[in-house]
């Protein structure tokens, strides 16, 4: 009995131990009456689903990836009604230790407090929606930092000296770093470009969309605010490189 009152079933197979099935469908049946009790796995499913409606499938993936990372490991096997601030003091402090996959540093400030953020949502929405009598991430505070460090940018004369490393026959590299270097725009919205975005008259590049990869599917999206619409001036020399560049696409 879901949590309207509606009855329904549901058959889950490919268990290796009864425990195991057991533990599921304990899971499962306290995430469909909505009850507390169930697992911080069990609820991150239902958070997700329901975020999946609102926002954007990048984003999703980007928050379900902080959960699956960073929340689960620790969090996981919790019920959400047993997850105390000091838990969550505790989660913080091992977080700001934890490596970068596949690097050697640790994570920056920034992304620290959008993982803290993830799960201050998570909790929030249990509290608003679910009946949670209270959010421990609230209680606990917020760790890392939304100012971030310094962007350091290359000088003319270090990009040149990059630049001069493309052989002159690599038109496609030439143009791509030679734009992103000369505009400011992001990879995703370079990749998003299309012949129509760049006005060769009047020397513009409209910057109106994004490119992601995602599960092997090409998707374009809008840019992240209103602000990231705009119009960028570009140099003539960069006009007529695009220019070329486009002269030697198929149709």
């Amino acid at each position: 009995t879901d949590y309207t009152g509606k009855r329904k079933q549901k058959k889950k197979m490919g268990f290796k131990l009864q425990r195991e099935a057991k533990e599921w469908e304990q899971d499962f049946l306290q995430s469909k009456q909505g009850s507390m009790d169930m697992t911080v796995q069990a609820f991150a499913d239902i958070y997700l689903e329901d975020m999946s409606n609102r926002l954007k499938e990048i984003s999703v993936k980007s928050m379900k990836n902080r959960i699956d990372n960073y929340v689960l490991p620790y969090f996981g096997n919790t019920p959400m009604n047993e997850v105390t601030p000091v838990m969550v003091r505790n989660w913080q402090n091992d977080i700001s230790k934890a490596d970068v996959k596949r690097g050697t540093g640790k994570l920056k400030p920034t992304s620290l407090r959008l993982i803290d953020s993830t799960l201050t949502g998570l909790f929030s929405y249990a509290v608003n929606y679910y009946g949670l009598a209270s959010n421990p991430c609230k209680q606990a505070g917020n760790s890392g930092s939304l100012k971030p460090e310094k962007v350091q940018f290359w000088t003319l004369e270090e990009f040149k000296k990059f630049i001069s490393c493309i052989p002159a026959e690599d038109i496609t590299n030439i143009t791509i770093f030679t734009t992103l270097f000369y505009t400011g725009i992001r990879v995703s919205e370079l990749l998003a470009l299309t012949p129509a975005d760049i006005d060769i008259t009047n020397h513009h590049i409209s910057i109106t969309k994004n490119y992601h990869r995602m599960n092997r599917r090409d998707v374009i999206t809008p840019p992240k605010t209103k602000k990231s619409i705009r119009s960028i001036s570009i140099p003539p020399f960069l006009v007529k490189l695009l220019k070329s560049y486009m002269g030697h696409l198929y149709e």
